[in-house]
């Protein structure tokens, strides 16, 4: 008795586990080539900004493709005539907006947005050491795992980003003396993956697994009690 017991518990156990493998294999999503053409635009923040503000960020409107560069726009800065103005984690955002994926405007449409912080000064004594370092944004499911700086959902499909600046930052250097506007490109790879609905019917997929095991332990069990029956009428 005591092991047909654990028989219909592993039983019930191995079909608790097909499922939830078929339910996740569901959930998977490669990368798929898909055009996107999206507008760009940036902040710089005010905090940790000593003297007259000299950097700002002027975006972009571009297309790409799964794998390709996209232009994201330009740090722009300007060194000043007089003094220095210093920049003491001073954080900046750009902005990705999907205008179309696949010819399509896209529903739901996230906005990506890649952040970070200024560190450095400009002089108009001489070169800057500006320099803007990148922080990973937020990631959802579904994303391209070599892609996934930032990931966010732009209609049936996930867009990620990853920004091409080194691990020591995009370095922002003028040689000063009010030259006028310097501008530092800033650009990203871009993956594209295919959004797969599973919250709903997954959940509904281990409702539906929980209710046949629980049936499969009772037929299992009223089966053994049958032929345990059998056995003892017969004497075996």
């Amino acid at each position: 008795m005591r092991y047909r017991g654990l028989f219909q518990r592993l039983g019930v156990a191995w079909f608790l586990i097909g499922c939830q493998m078929s339910v996740a294999q569901n959930a998977a999503a490669g990368p798929i080539p898909v055009d996107e053409s999206a507008t760009t635009w940036g902040t710089i923040s005010s905090v940790g900004v000593t003297g007259s503000p000299v950097v700002s960020f002027e975006g972009d409107v571009n297309e790409s493709n799964h794998g390709s560069t996209i232009a994201l726009g330009w740090f722009v800065v300007a060194a000043p005539t007089v003094g220095t103005t210093t920049y003491d984690g001073t954080p900046f955002t750009i902005n990705f907006h999907a205008n179309t994926v696949a010819g399509a405007v896209p529903t739901p449409d996230q906005d990506g947005i890649l952040s970070g912080v200024l560190e450095g000064y400009v002089s108009s004594r001489g070169p800057s050491s500006l320099t803007a370092h990148f922080a990973p944004g937020p990631v959802y499911p579904g994303g391209d795992a070599s892609l996934a700086w930032t990931t966010f959902r732009t209609g049936e499909v996930y867009t990620s980003l990853l920004p091409n600046v080194s691990p020591n930052g995009l370095k922002l250097t003028v040689a000063g003396r009010g030259d006028g506007d310097t501008f530092f490109a800033v650009s990203a790879t871009i993956g594209t993956s295919a959004v797969v609905q599973v919250p709903e019917p997954g959940a509904a997929a281990v409702f539906l697994c929980a209710i046949a095991a629980f049936g499969m332990r009772r037929w299992v069990a009223v089966k053994n009690e049958r032929l345990f029956a059998g056995r003892n009428a017969t004497g075996v």
